[in-house]
Parts: structure tokens; C-alpha cells; sequence
């Protein structure tokens, strides 16, 4: 699966640029920056981290590491020389603190990390809908 990842990433960078796909809207100094490009970033490594650290089929799975960090230096890889390699809000930040990123940008990092992480959250409810436990919605509702 790491190796379809790296498909996957290589044809999206070869679709967002060689094409001048026009859903990468904004420009952050050097290069163009879009929503779509970090919020696949966000949602392969929530998809990847969903499933093999918190999946109750991989209990006991020590190899986890391994796979969200060959997720995050193919993102890197990918995309890193113009999202900054923030796939996480937290690391967005962080590079913003440092000087890294820009400030006035960080609408961007935040809207699209969420909603990439939320899509991947969902799809994995859809595709192992045994992960979610029965009733948590209503007794956090009940009251």
C-alpha cells in the first residue's frame, strides 16, 4: 500500500503541475500553494494513521511509525517545496512560530488540514464501520 501512496502522490503532483491544474489557487512566494494539494497531504496521513495505529485490527501492530513516516516524507517529497512539508495543523503552526511560513497564510494550512483530516475520519467510518463504537453519539447526546 505504501508503494500505490507513491503512485498516488506522483500522479497528483504530475496532474497539479504539469497540467496548471486551476484548483491550486494561491501563490505562497515561489510556487503555487492550494487547498487541494494540503488537504490530500491532511488526508493521507489521517487515513494512515487511522489505520494502522488506531484500527482494532492492527492491536499489537509495533511497525505503525514505519508507515505514517513513509506517508509524511512522500508527502514531503511531493509537495514539500511548496506547502512547507505541514501536513498537521500543529506543524503549521510551528513553522509559523519559527519563521518558516508566513502568518498570513495560515488560513490556508487550517481550513485545509481540518477538512482533509475530517474526509479521511469519515471515509475510514465508512470503510470499517466496526471501528466506531454503538451508542457513543447517543449518551454523549443524552442529557
Amino acid at each position: 500500500s505504501a508503494m500505490l501512496a507513491s503512485a498516488g502522490w506522483g500522479f497528483l503532483q504530475w496532474f497539479c503541475f504539469g497540467l496548471q491544474a486551476w484548483l491550486l489557487a494561491r501563490d505562497l512566494g515561489g510556487g503555487k500553494d492550494g487547498l487541494l494539494l494540503l488537504s490530500v497531504g491532511a488526508f493521507a496521513l489521517a487515513w494512515v494513521v487511522l489505520h494502522v495505529a488506531t484500527a482494532s485490527g492492527t492491536l499489537g501492530n509495533s511497525f505503525y511509525g514505519l508507515a505514517i513516516g513513509f506517508t509524511v516524507v512522500t508527502g514531503a517529497f511531493a509537495v514539500g517545496g511548496i506547502s512547507g512539508g505541514a501536513f498537521n495543523p500543529a506543524v503549521a503552526i510551528g513553522a509559523m512560530v519559527t519563521g518558516l511560513l508566513e502568518w498570513s497564510n495560515i488560513w490556508i494550512y487550517l481550513i485545509a488540514e481540518l477538512l482533509g483530516a475530517a474526509v479521511a475520519a469519515y471515509a475510514f467510518l465508512f470503510v470499517l464501520p466496526g471501528e466506531k463504537e454503538s451508542g457513543d453519539m447517543e449518551a454523549a447526546s443524552a442529557d
